[in-house]
């Protein structure tokens, strides 16, 4: 059981929340990255400063070494599963950019090879006969 403060648990569930939709939006074939970093500097700063809070907190003599304990434990067992899973979205995020590399290497192709088709033209003038 988690012996946290509720706004402490409410920023983790807040931030995973945000992760399970952001796993979501990346299987989209366009995601919103722009949205989907703002959203994550925003949680991530929430969830920053209410474990800056709880530090404070515990550091005075109102919580007894044990309760430091389970605290610590608990933040530690919730920020290593976020961890995780921000691995595997820096993996998604790292395939789809890999992807979208690609598809613009062959649109470069493609205009250079349009631009081809188009220089034996240059320099004729073109006639339109009406009739």
């Amino acid at each position: 059981m988690d012996f946290l403060p509720e706004t402490l648990i409410n920023s983790f569930d807040t931030y995973i929340r945000m992760q399970k939709n952001h796993l979501l939006n990346l299987e989209m074939p366009e995601p919103d990255m722009e949205n989907m970093n703002f959203e994550r500097s925003r949680n991530y700063a929430d969830l920053e400063q209410e474990l800056r809070n709880l530090l404070r907190q515990i550091q005075t003599p109102a919580f007894n070494d044990e309760t430091r304990e389970e605290m610590v434990t608990a933040c530690n067992r919730r920020i290593r599963a976020i961890m995780d899973t921000d691995a595997r979205i820096t993996e998604k995020i790292r395939q789809h950019k890999e992807e979208l590399s690609k598809k613009m290497q062959e649109i470069k192709r493609g205009k250079t090879a349009v631009s081809g088709y188009g220089a034996g033209i240059k320099g004729k003038t073109l006639v339109r006969l009406s009739g």
